[in-house]
């Protein structure tokens, strides 16, 4: 999250949309597992995000991430506050409702990049640290929700609670009791630079959390993103063989294509509304068994899937997966398989799957009360054959390797 500039006014940008009206944003690099490289340029701000994700000895499920953050501007106008300073927000939530434990609440991170730390049962302890060479305002806010699709509404609601008593748009270093919400706000002059870094499996004795928050942060980290970036390079050139068949700029092109593809890749877990029909079975049901609405709920799902668009439609939808596959099957089979996987199991004893997947609160938040509920007299044509047809070509032809 961060707040840009437009118009002489503060604006607060959180959720992928095209009314905020960025310049330009996306993946440049996305490899689909561990690396990815984003810019975005806010009116006069730029933003540059990169992560990496790390498995070290000692660390839990899914090892360890960091991410690195640097702010510039293109609009040195030193005598507007507004675009002299930065506001960035970042923040850890546990859906499960896991309390999340601050390090203290006087954050200084040149004495200690601590900034939280907590437990679960699939990862161990973690920890969260931030490092920077750069003079940095630290403010954070915690909040006790099941929610998180509102989260922006909770900032701003804490960010105009302290401009009117104090004129500060600075978190007020609060927290709910018992808080599955962590919400961080860096305050510093621009251009500057920051690393967070995140470690899982912290009481093992042989964690080595020192090292590892150090590898993850700092010249090491810009090293490791270095290396990343070139292999995806190397790997895009290898896969799709592009160099001599086009321009540098149309190369630049399709780099953020697949990378744009493999960066809107997401997990979503929840029940879709099935609309009952007037002549089903069902449809004799009481209105309590069925819901208010004529729908029953589809069994609880998860769906791992890449999606149409950022900003305008980011669920599964199964007739956009089928060619997302096409592409995504030459990056990286592994991955297509394991999304035609998620999507196969959607399926009912009828053969038939809900069209559009609108899963969880953060989903549904985007989509009209009118356009919920999936029929199932409504079919998409099944463009996952043409991906299944597509690998069985290329395993006849050795150039897919399942093993």
């Amino acid at each position: 999250m961060w707040i840009g500039v437009k118009d002489g006014k503060y604006h607060m940008r959180h959720v992928c949309q095209d009314s905020d009206e960025l310049n330009t944003y996306g993946w440049t690099q996305h490899n689909g597992r561990d690396f990815g490289h984003q810019v975005l340029v806010d009116q006069g701000l730029k933003l540059t995000t990169s992560f990496l994700k790390s498995k070290s000895e000692g660390s839990g499920y899914g090892g360890d991430w960091a991410v690195q953050i640097d702010v510039q501007t293109d609009k040195p106008e030193l005598d507007n506050e507004m675009l002299r300073h930065g506001h960035l927000f970042f923040y850890l939530a546990d859906e499960s409702r896991h309390v999340l434990s601050l390090a203290g609440t006087n954050l200084d991170t040149d004495k200690n990049s601590l900034l939280a730390s907590g437990s679960r049962s699939d990862i161990g302890d973690w920890q969260l640290h931030l490092k920077s060479k750069e003079v940095l305002e630290l403010h954070y806010s915690g909040f006790s929700t099941p929610h998180i699709h509102n989260l922006s509404d909770l900032v701003q609601h804490n960010l105009g609670a302290q401009v009117r008593k104090f004129g500060q748009l600075l978190l007020s270093d609060s927290s709910e009791d018992s808080p599955n919400i962590l919400v961080f706000q860096i305050s510093a002059s621009i251009p500057f630079k920051a690393d967070i870094a995140f470690v899982s499996g912290t009481k093992v004795k042989t964690s080595k959390v020192k090292e590892r928050v150090s590898r993850l942060t700092g010249a090491s980290l810009t090293s490791l993103l270095q290396d990343k970036q070139t292999e995806f390079d190397v790997k895009f050139e290898r896969r799709f063989n592009v160099a001599d068949k086009l321009e540098p700029d149309s190369t630049i092109v399709g780099k953020a294509a697949i990378a744009n593809m493999l960066g809107g890749i997401g997990y979503f877990y929840g029940q879709s509304k099935i609309s009952i029909p007037e002549n089903s079975s069902l449809a004799i049901f009481p209105l309590q068994l069925r819901g208010h609405d004529n729908f029953i709920s589809y069994w609880p799902a998860e769906l791992y899937t890449a999606v149409p668009s950022r900003p305008f439609f980011p669920r599964g939808f199964l007739w956009d997966e089928g060619f997302h596959q096409l592409l995504i099957w030459r990056w990286d089979v592994h991955i297509c398989l394991d999304i035609i996987g998620h999507w196969l199991d959607l399926m009912n004893m009828d053969g038939w799957i809900p069209r559009e997947q609108i899963l969880g609160s953060e989903a549904l938040s985007k989509v009209p009360e009118e356009f919920v509920a999936q029929y199932p007299s409504n079919g998409n044509p099944p463009t996952l054959f043409l991906v299944i047809r597509d690998l069985l070509d290329g395993m006849e032809k050795k150039q897919v390797h399942c093993h």
